[in-house]
């Protein structure tokens, strides 16, 4: 059998890699920076241990320390940044 020489040459436009930029509207950007502002405004008010969960008896189960609760203000910016490289791909 003989070789494949095929005489049909790669498009070099679409040898080059693109560059992808992922635009954030404004206003998403604005709706996730609320909460985070909020959440650093009310950090000094909030309790040393903040109860995450209650048991059927009405007693927390577990507690989160307040230093950490800016974790929980961070989530929607991820998954908002997850969802744009996402929807960029497609």
């Amino acid at each position: 059998m003989k070789p494949n020489k095929s005489k049909i040459k790669p498009n070099k436009n679409t040898m080059k890699p693109t560059k992808s930029k992922i635009k954030f509207s404004k206003t998403g950007i604005l709706i996730l920076l609320i909460p985070l502002a909020l959440m650093l405004l009310l950090l000094p008010v909030l309790p040393d241990k903040i109860p995450m969960q209650l048991n059927t008896s009405g007693d927390a189960s577990w507690y989160l320390d307040k230093n950490l609760s800016f974790i929980i203000g961070l989530c929607p910016f991820m998954l908002y940044i997850l969802a744009k490289i996402n929807s960029k791909k497609e």
